[in-house]
Order: structure tokens, then C-alpha cells, then sequence
């Protein structure tokens, strides 16, 4: 009697199976379950290896997943049977994938510019296949944004409005495709587009008066462009689930001047001949001076090795008290064609496959002649490497390191490099995360916090957040002690042309030249961003060009990066971060920053008595007079 008692309590003592149900989001899970009836003591959710206890009924969220990503969820009931022991219900587990996310845009430039083509009525782009990833869902639709004339950086994604004309102001879309590049003509058919299948690359031809459907089947037409007209572009890619990310706009694409028909061919020969007048007039000219003068030999040349003649560059020098109205009478696109023509990168040996995983970006990494090489530690393979490399400065030929934003298997390595080449200054530019990327890990401790890097111990001393953030870092090795500043520099805008952010950016740069002048040794100065060339190469010409104003009363833009490119491949990396330069030059033209009086013995002296920087004694009086120019 009491075994069939037990066996019977047993029996009745089985949990039951709750019923549950999943929702699925693109970066949630979201579980609703009712309670499973019969006898039990706790209902759990088995999800990514772990248990979670949760009530007998209601709703459980799985947040913060990845898009377009399989997980397993179950679920069930327990009890402690008369043994003591735990015991389960049956469980069905059941796989779900998260919806698609936005394309994780790998290229916001995407150089459209640069591999753009134009006719009098159309503009044919070609987008990279490293523009956008697919790791968040595969892109089934590519939209092609227009615009005539604006500031912002990216298209506004909320609205997109259908392109009434080619004459609009505001951004409209123009072009649909699927995933392909095929043009959508209608729900059968597709019309294919040129497609590059070694590359993967997609050309889209804009203005070409075909008619697409949007992937709400709405009707939108490809207008033919106007003559003679800047326009603005930019790709948005679309997954499932309505998730779209898009490209920063293009620069100003020029289509074609209107052919002026029969006349055409006469105006091409009459401007042909006076073409070649004008070459056979250049010629006798610089005949005539080479032999009348001797010219200047290639011995002589302070830089005999650029790409551009030192001619060349000269012509570029612009005096301080010509910079403001030459600067107004330069075109965009004459700055354009200046980029343009800055060297493009040499190939570098050190791309092997060992130093792959110390890269943040594979396509930017230093030249062998110039790298900092790590001090050899035996028992590490290729224990020298660090993406870093020495770049000249104004005055010396190691001023910098420019270095890309540390990754977490590079940190100690970071730190050997501050220590072995005995620098006391980094200037990071940018935040540790950018537009969601993380674009450098942090590579200091938190405050009372402390790191441990092969024999070197690192401290935070002190931290303080004003216009930009400056800490204090004791390195410490072998009861050797040094104190590292740091300042980050902490919102960039590749599109800064507003007065206070181009304030912020020329008050930065003399600050830390202040900085500087202060100590005997300072070493070199580590500059670093994300990749160490784009807007390290930035700060670093900017710093240069306010020392050249006070030196010589006159900047050479397109040298000083010429020269920055030589150290290391694709300094000042887009058109945007070379306007930035021109733009801060005239801003600190419009404050007489390149008067020695800024720097005289006087402001030094109250510097001292005060025990104040020098940048913050002067600057105030110069933004006065800033705002009475622009006033």
C-alpha cells in the first residue's frame, strides 16, 4: 500500500509544460507565457546557456540582440519531488531570428565623388561593395537620394519624398533597385543595371528618365538632370523589417554644360586654336627663362622628391593678408581639383597576414621606412609591430606619432610605445565610439582604477571635463615614474563650419602648442583618431599651419598635407577634413592669430604670475574681435 502511494504521488507530482509564445524584434526577443496549470513550484526560461526564473505568468524581454540572429528559447516548469531532487517538465524549444537591422555602414564617404561620371542630363555613380555590410540582414533595395545645394551630412531618412523635378532644393529620391542593382520596373520584370561581378561594385545611372517602383510599389521618376548644375548624392541601403542606413551626401558633382548644337563645331575649333596660341606663347616664355636665368636645379630643391613640383607649391603659398579674400574666390570645386591632386598612397609591406589583427582598418597602416618599431620582446612573435609612424612637424622630423585608436589586443602595445619612445603628450581626437562604432578602446583606467601592462602599471592621477577633457596618467615601471597628459578632443564634425566648433578646433591645437612650449623634453607628441589618418592628419596640419603663420605670415595648405602624406598613406582624408583646414586658417587670419604679439614675453609673464595658459589669456580678446568681423 505505501509503494503504490509513493508511485502515485510521483505520478501526480510531474510538473506541467507551459504554454509560451515569441515575439520577435529586430534587437529584442519578447516571451509571454500563462501559467502551465497542475502542480509545480517555479516556471524558467532556458535562454543562451542560462536559467531564468520567472513568474507563473506575464511577459519576459531579451534585449540588447544582435539583428538578423538565430537564438533558441525554452521554457518550462519545476518542482523538488519527495527524493529532493529537481525535476523538469517537458520543454519544446524553439528557434526564432531576430528581424533584419540596418546595413552597418562600413564606408560613410564611399568616394561617390571620386568614380562619378557626368553627362549634360545624367550622373552615373558606382558604389563600392565595401560601402555597406549585410552582417544585419541581406539588402534587398538600394535608393538613390538627390539633392541641389545643402548642408546637412546625411539624407533625411523619416521623409523620402519622391522627386517632382530636378530643380528642387530639398532632397528627394530618384531610383530604386533591388539588392542587385536591377532597376524595379514593375512587380515581374526587372530591368538590369551595369553591374561590375569582379568587383561587385553597382553603377546607377541618375537622370536617365526611367521610371522605378519604390518597395511600397509607388511610382518614382529617374528626371533627367539640369545643365550645368551641382548636384549632391548619396545611396541608402534597405534589408527587411523597413531597416535602412544610408551614405553621407557626395561632394558636388558638376553635370555637363547644354551642347550648343550646330554652332558646336565651330566653337570647338576656334577654342582649339586658341588653345594651342596660347601653349606656343607659354613655351616661348619659359624658353626664354630657363636659358635668360638658369632656374632653380633639382639639387636645390628643398623637397626634390614630391609629386608636384616645388614651383608648384610655392604658387599654392598664400599670404596672411591675402588668405581671406583669395579664400572667398575660390570655388569649392577649385579646392576640389586642389584635393585631388595630393598624392594618392604608396603601397605598404605591412599588410602580412601576422600583423592583420593589430590593424583597426586594413587599408590604413604605416610605411615600413618609417614606422616605430616596438622594442623586441623574444618570446612574442613579431613583437615590434604597432600601427604608428613618425611624422615631421614644423620644426623637427619625429615632432608626431600618428597612431590608429587602440584596439583591445593592442593596448599593452600602446603602452610600450609611450614609454620605449619617452612621450609625455597625447592628443586624441574623437570619442571612443562614433556613429555606434567603436573607433578606439579605452586604453586608460577609470579614476582609482589601475591597468597592469607587461611591466608598466598605469593610474589615472586626475581627470577634468571642460571644453575638452584633460587627464593626468602616471605610468609606472621598475620604480621609474612619468606623468602622461592626454587631451581628446571630444566631437568632431568633418563638416565644421561653424563658428564655435572651428573656435573649439584652433583653441585646441594652441593649446596644446602651449602646452608644449612649456617643457624642455616633451618627446613626441602621440596624436591618434580611429584609423590615425583622417583626422589625426587634420590636427596635425593644423598645428603646423598656425606655427608656419607665426613664422612666415603665410600658409601653404596643400604642401603641409603633401609633405603629412609622405609619413603616412591618406593623411587628411576626405575633401571635408581639407575644407576644415582652410576654414580654421581663415578663422584664425580673422583673429590675427598669426600676429607674433600672441605669443610675446608679456602674455608668457602674466601666464606665470597667474598660473593660467597662455591660450586662455589671449583668446578671449580675439573672439571679441572675431564677433565684431562677423558682426
Amino acid at each position: 500500500m505505501k509503494a503504490h502511494l509513493r508511485a502515485l504521488i510521483l505520478i501526480q507530482a510531474k510538473p506541467s509544460e507551459p504554454h509560451f509564445i515569441v515575439d520577435v524584434f529586430t534587437n529584442e526577443l519578447q516571451v509571454y507565457w500563462t501559467s502551465p496549470g497542475g502542480h509545480y513550484e517555479g516556471v524558467a526560461i532556458y535562454f543562451n546557456n542560462t536559467d531564468i526564473e520567472v513568474g507563473n505568468s506575464g511577459t519576459y524581454s531579451f534585449t540588447g540582440l544582435a539583428p538578423y540572429t538565430k537564438y533558441e528559447v525554452e521554457m518550462y516548469s519545476w518542482i523538488t519531488n519527495v527524493e529532493g531532487e529537481v525535476e523538469r517538465s517537458k520543454s519544446s524549444p524553439g528557434t526564432y531570428k531576430t528581424l533584419p537591422g540596418p546595413p552597418p555602414l562600413l564606408n560613410a564617404d564611399s568616394s561617390l565623388t571620386n568614380i562619378a561620371e557626368s553627362s549634360s542630363k545624367t550622373i552615373t555613380i558606382v558604389l563600392s561593395p565595401n560601402t555597406f555590410s549585410e552582417e544585419n540582414g541581406p539588402i534587398e533595395y538600394y535608393g538613390i537620394y538627390i539633392a541641389i545645394g545643402g548642408s546637412d551630412l546625411y539624407p533625411t531618412l523619416t521623409t523620402i519624398n519622391n522627386c517632382k523635378s530636378v530643380t528642387v532644393v530639398s532632397e528627394c529620391v530618384t531610383l530604386w533597385t533591388d539588392g542587385q542593382g536591377n532597376l524595379i520596373q514593375d512587380n515581374v520584370q526587372k530591368m538590369i543595371t551595369e553591374v561590375n561581378r569582379q568587383s561587385g561594385s553597382i553603377k546607377f545611372i541618375i537622370g536617365d528618365g526611367s521610371v522605378t517602383l519604390s518597395p511600397c510599389n509607388h511610382t518614382y521618376v529617374n528626371y533627367p538632370l539640369q545643365p550645368d548644375t551641382g548636384y549632391r548624392v548619396a545611396v541608402a541601403a534597405k534589408t527587411g523589417n523597413d531597416q535602412m542606413t544610408t551614405t553621407n551626401w557626395s561632394l558636388i558633382i558638376v553635370t555637363d554644360p547644354q551642347s550648343s548644337g550646330s554652332n558646336a563645331g565651330l566653337i570647338a575649333g576656334v577654342v582649339c586654336g586658341a588653345i594651342l596660341l596660347l601653349l606656343v606663347i607659354i613655351a616661348g616664355i619659359y624658353y626664354y627663362r630657363r636659358h635668360e636665368k638658369k632656374g632653380i636645379t633639382e639639387r636645390n630643391l628643398p623637397f626634390p622628391n614630391l609629386n608636384i613640383s616645388t614651383e608648384d607649391n610655392r604658387n599654392r603659398s598664400i599670404p596672411m593678408s591675402k588668405f581671406k579674400t583669395k579664400f572667398k574666390l575660390s570655388s569649392q570645386m577649385d579646392l576640389q581639383s586642389e584635393f585631388r591632386k595630393l598624392p594618392k598612397p604608396a603601397k605598404s609591406s605591412l599588410t602580412a597576414d601576422q600583423n592583420q589583427d593589430r590593424n583597426r582598418h586594413s587599408d590604413f597602416v604605416p610605411y615600413d621606412s618609417n614606422r616605430v618599431k616596438l622594442v623586441p620582446i623574444m618570446e612574442k612573435s613579431a613583437c615590434d609591430y604597432i600601427n604608428a609612424s613618425y611624422v615631421a612637424g614644423y620644426t623637427s622630423s619625429k615632432e608626431y606619432i600618428a597612431t590608429q585608436g587602440s584596439l583591445a589586443n593592442t593596448m599593452n602595445d600602446f603602452w610600450r610605445m609611450i614609454w620605449e619612445q619617452e612621450c609625455s603628450y597625447i592628443a586624441m581626437i574623437g570619442e571612443l565610439v562614433v556613429k555606434g562604432e567603436v573607433a578606439c578602446s579605452k586604453y586608460w583606467p577609470s579614476e582609482n582604477g589601475s591597468i597592469a601592462s607587461d611591466d608598466l602599471s598605469i593610474s589615472l592621477v586626475s581627470e577634468t571635463v571642460e571644453r575638452w577633457t584633460k587627464r593626468v596618467i602616471k605610468l609606472e615601471s621598475k620604480r621609474k615614474v612619468r606623468l602622461i597628459k592626454q587631451f581628446q578632443f571630444p566631437e568632431w564634425l568633418d563638416e565644421g563650419y561653424q563658428k564655435e566648433y572651428l573656435k573649439s578646433l584652433v583653441d585646441f591645437a594652441t593649446f596644446i602648442r602651449s602646452e608644449l612650449k612649456k617643457d624642455a623634453n616633451p618627446g613626441p607628441v602621440v596624436v591618434h583618431c580611429s584609423n590615425g589618418s583622417g583626422r589625426t592628419g587634420t590636427f596635425i596640419s593644423l598645428d603646423r599651419l598656425l606655427q608656419e603663420m607665426q613664422e612666415k605670415s603665410s600658409v601653404n595648405i596643400f604642401e603641409t598635407v603633401q609633405q603629412l602624406r609622405q609619413d603616412r598613406m591618406v593623411m587628411v582624408e576626405n575633401f571635408s577634413q581639407y575644407l576644415v583646414l582652410y576654414k580654421s586658417v581663415e578663422y584664425a587670419v580673422k583673429c590675427n592669430m598669426y600676429d607674433d604679439v600672441i605669443f610675446d614675453n608679456k602674455y608668457e609673464n602674466t601666464m606665470l604670475s597667474n598660473n593660467q595658459d597662455v591660450v586662455y589669456q589671449t583668446i578671449p580678446e580675439l573672439y571679441e574681435e572675431y564677433e565684431r568681423i562677423e558682426g
